[in-house]
C-alpha cells in the first residue's frame, strides 16, 4: 500500500500563509499560483514566511555578490 504525505494547500491565487497559521519549517503549498511557502527562523523568535525558491538558492564556486535576507548559498567548490 502507498503512503502519501499531504502538505498544507490552499486554491486562493495570491495567498500567503501568516506566521500565526504554520509552524517553523512546514510547507505549505499555493495550488493555484504553483508556489511554495515555508517558516524559517533563525532561533531567536524572529521567523518569517519565505517563497521557496524564489531567489534562495544559489549553487556556485563563489558567494552571492548581493546576498538577499534567508538565500542559501551552495559551495561547489
Amino acid at each position: 500500500m502507498a503512503s502519501y504525505v499531504l502538505h498544507r494547500r490552499t486554491l486562493t491565487p495570491g495567498a500567503i500563509p501568516s506566521l500565526a497559521q504554520i509552524q517553523l519549517g512546514e510547507l505549505v503549498l499555493n495550488v493555484s499560483d504553483g508556489k511554495v511557502y515555508m517558516r524559517v527562523g533563525d532561533g531567536s523568535g524572529t521567523d518569517t514566511v519565505i517563497e521557496v525558491g524564489k531567489e534562495q538558492i544559489t549553487v556556485s564556486a563563489t558567494a552571492p555578490a548581493s546576498p538577499v535576507v534567508n538565500q542559501l548559498w551552495l559551495d561547489i567548490s
